[in-house]
């Protein structure tokens, strides 16, 4: 069930961040650790606007990871970039 979880991530960064987003680099990162799985994903694209925040996208990836139990962070700056954090309990 975590890699349905994690494919939006990357896929999305993918096809939007860093297409139209400008991002010019993107960071995955995947860590087993004692209590949880924990994806991050990073870009330094523009950001996400408010308007984006409350998009289709973002509300299936929460919908994914709460669906394991787990639960969905981002964070986003103007113009600096996106990072977004899964964590699902194993």
């Amino acid at each position: 069930m975590s890699v349905k979880v994690q494919q939006p991530v990357p896929r999305r960064h993918e096809r939007y961040h860093v297409h139209c987003n400008q991002a010019t680099e993107v960071l995955v990162q995947l860590r087993k650790m004692s209590t949880h799985i924990l994806l991050v994903v990073e870009d330094n694209g523009r950001g996400l606007t408010e308007e984006k925040t409350q998009g289709i996208g973002i509300s299936n990836l929460q919908s994914r990871v709460q669906l394991v139990e787990g639960n969905l962070q981002y964070d986003s700056v103007e113009n600096e970039g996106t990072t977004a954090i899964v964590r699902v309990p194993v």
